[in-house]
């Protein structure tokens, strides 16, 4: 199957991934400050 298929989910799943991300960065932020 070459082409990608795309469904909502994968668009939650992305935004998600993200914002995981996002709050593990400013966890470690917060932590390497203190």
């Amino acid at each position: 199957m070459s082409e990608k298929l795309v469904f909502p989910e994968d668009f939650l799943w992305e935004s998600a991934q993200s914002a995981y991300q996002v709050e593990g960065n400013n966890y470690s932020k917060i932590h390497q400050t203190e």
